[in-house]
Order: C-alpha cells, then sequence, then structure tokens
C-alpha cells in the first residue's frame, strides 16, 4: 500500500485577503457555494476525460467519470467528491503566485474579486471579476493572459451600481475552437447588452441586479459555443 503523504503550503497575504472577499461576498449563499463545488468537480472530471483520449490505463479500472455527494442531516455536513484530477501542487503554487502578481501589479490599481480556472478539453477558461478605477484598462489585463503560450480564454469584467463592462481575450492558438466574439456577444446579451469585436478580442456591456447569477453561468455559456 502507497502511504499517503500531505504538505502545507501558506497562501500569500494578498491572496489571503482576496478569499476572504469572496467566501463572504459571492459564496455566502449556500446554494451558489454547493454550485461551485460540483463544477469544480466536473472540470476535474473533464480533465480525466480529456487526458484518458491520450493515456489509455489512465482510468484504470475505474471507467466511469463519477460525482457523489452525500449528505448527513445528523452530523450536518454535505460531502463532495469525484474520481477527476485536480491541480497538481505546481499548479497551485504557480496560482498562488499569479494571483498576488495581479494583485499588486502597478498602474492597473485593480482589487480581484473573483478568479476561477475551469479546465475544458486542452485549453482553459479564466474568469476573473475586478474592481477598477476605469473599465478602459480590462483589455490591458486580458492582454495580460493572450501573450501565454498555453490555450486560454479570458474574460474579465467589472460591475458597478449593476452594471457590467467586460471583456474577453483568446489566445491565438485557441481561436480555432472559441471565439471571443461570440462569447461577449452571448454573455452581453444574457444580461441585456451588446458587444461585438474580433475573435481574439471582443467587448461588451450589460446590467443586471443578479451578479451572483450571471457568474455562475459562465462556464456553461462558454461550454457551449465551443467547437
Amino acid at each position: 500500500m502507497t502511504e499517503k503523504t500531505s504538505k502545507n503550503h501558506s497562501f500569500q497575504a494578498e491572496v489571503s485577503k482576496l478569499l476572504d472577499l469572496v467566501a463572504n461576498s459571492l459564496y455566502s449563499e449556500r446554494e451558489i457555494f454547493l454550485r461551485e463545488l460540483i463544477s469544480n468537480s466536473a472540470d476535474a472530471c473533464e480533465k480525466l476525460r480529456y487526458q484518458s483520449l491520450s493515456k489509455k490505463n489512465i482510468l484504470g479500472d475505474d471507467k466511469d467519470l463519477k460525482i457523489n455527494v452525500r449528505v448527513s442531516k445528523k452530523k450536518k455536513f454535505i460531502e463532495i467528491q469525484d474520481n477527476g484530477i485536480g491541480m497538481s501542487e505546481q499548479e497551485l503554487i504557480e496560482e498562488n503566485k499569479r494571483l498576488k502578481k495581479d494583485s499588486n501589479k502597478t498602474g492597473s490599481k485593480k482589487i480581484i474579486v473573483l478568479s476561477e480556472t475551469h479546465a475544458i478539453d486542452d485549453w482553459k477558461l479564466i474568469v476573473e471579476q475586478v474592481e477598477i478605477e476605469n473599465t478602459k484598462d480590462l483589455r490591458n489585463l486580458v492582454d495580460d493572459h493572450k501573450n501565454s503560450n498555453e490555450k486560454i480564454c479570458a474574460i474579465i469584467f467589472s460591475v458597478k451600481n449593476n452594471k457590467v463592462a467586460l471583456v474577453c481575450g483568446v489566445t491565438s492558438n485557441l481561436t480555432d475552437s472559441i471565439s471571443a466574439k461570440d462569447v461577449v456577444s452571448k454573455l452581453s446579451s444574457d444580461i441585456n447588452g451588446s458587444g461585438g469585436g474580433r475573435a481574439d478580442f471582443s467587448q461588451g456591456a450589460g446590467e443586471t441586479e443578479n451578479v451572483r447569477e450571471f457568474v455562475t453561468s459562465i462556464p456553461n455559456s462558454v461550454k457551449s459555443l465551443a467547437k
């Protein structure tokens, strides 16, 4: 039997503040928090499914992708378990560094309210909500992701008085699979707005009183547009 070991890593101070903000705002509603946990499990299963296409033995004897939800009213807990692939130790460390870098970046004067990464086939969907003084700077933020060598679709948006400004950037090696223009048109339409642009960059705006619902709908909306 292989003995399992664990390691503890502390979040950077700036990232800890971010997590506190997210936990006490976006995830203060139990339904939203539960949906997010199940969504994370679905991403882990999708990552395993994609890797199984090239790694034949990765599934082992368990060929079915599973998400199990166990509830105990007596002990007052909900347990969510999947058999997918999560982030590696190195990926977690790099994400911690990236969040710290974004929080400290000079010249952009922003606060990251939400940062999520979803695995879709062989590419990543990055969703970030920020508080920023000038919405024109949103393009500079999405360009940081577009310069990556990875396949990335990045959506960055800000909300003020229920008005949403959003941008989407897609790396050049991914535009055959997903179009920033299609993404922004879909998301803007969902919040009674409009948008346009190119396959690699697009921007739009809209208005909604339910920001949480808009945020949780983004991953499925993007997946529905993937070719």
